[in-house]
């Protein structure tokens, strides 16, 4: 593959790129060459490399990466919540033995 393009499974591998936003931002591919794996699979889309580069420095995709780590950080922050009730909950429960305590 020529480092003047990337392919689409590429592209979405890059931080930031979705199926949607390759569709939004980059439209049509610039060639479609035949799959290597198996000619009989769908051709390849390819986008030149300077095109994909440009739509990443392009402020909706700037902005998109910007909400998308903004929902990360609070998914992680409610995570670490519900980790640090249950800890809680375990603690109350038997500070001893870390749990509840079996018939013995």
């Amino acid at each position: 593959m020529s480092d003047d393009y990337y392919n689409q499974s590429e592209v979405l591998a890059r931080p930031g790129w979705t199926i949607t936003r390759v569709h939004q931002l980059l439209g049509e591919p610039d060639d479609l060459r035949d799959n290597p794996q198996d000619p009989r699979w769908r051709p390849m889309k390819l986008y030149v490399g300077w095109r994909v580069v440009k739509a990443e420095r392009s402020p909706e995709f700037v902005e998109a990466v910007r909400k998308l780590e903004a929902r990360r950080e609070r998914a992680l922050l409610r995570l670490r919540k519900k980790d640090i009730a249950a800890a809680n909950d375990n603690a109350q429960k038997d500070p001893a033995a870390g749990g509840h305590r079996g018939a013995g």
